[in-house]
């Protein structure tokens, strides 16, 4: 059984089993920047050499385990989102397509994990 949860117009949280909201829209497209500004920062971290065993040649910054662990959760949140959304894309049109309650219901809870996803 499926719950959604919406506000009304005084701001206070309601709570419905039917899926009849009036605010069913596929989530906004995510701002390229993020992922742009990830690829810039793994490029420069990859081609950017500094310091290195001595009598060596110098090591790549993302060689580095402590650049690894800052850059590459950022990488597989990017990923996870990136196919979340053409899933939800895919259920999205299907919905519209067919006009199934089930997966109106699907659409909803989807896009609100990723709304929340987003505003976290």
């Amino acid at each position: 059984m499926c719950v959604f949860v919406f506000l009304n117009e005084s701001a206070v949280f309601l709570l419905s089993h039917h899926a009849n909201t009036p605010y069913l829209h596929p989530p906004p497209r995510p701002p390229p920047t993020t992922q742009g500004a990830l690829t810039i920062a793994i490029r420069y971290s990859a081609q950017r050499q500094q310091f290195g065993p001595p009598d060596a040649p110098e090591v790549a910054v993302l060689d580095y385990t402590s650049q690894q662990h800052k850059l590459m959760p950022l990488l597989a949140g990017c990923y996870a989102l990136h196919f979340g959304k053409v899933y939800l894309v895919d259920r999205y049109a299907e919905m519209k397509r067919t006009k199934d309650e089930k997966l109106v219901a699907d659409v909803h809870s989807l896009s609100a994990g990723v709304f929340v996803s987003e505003c976290v």
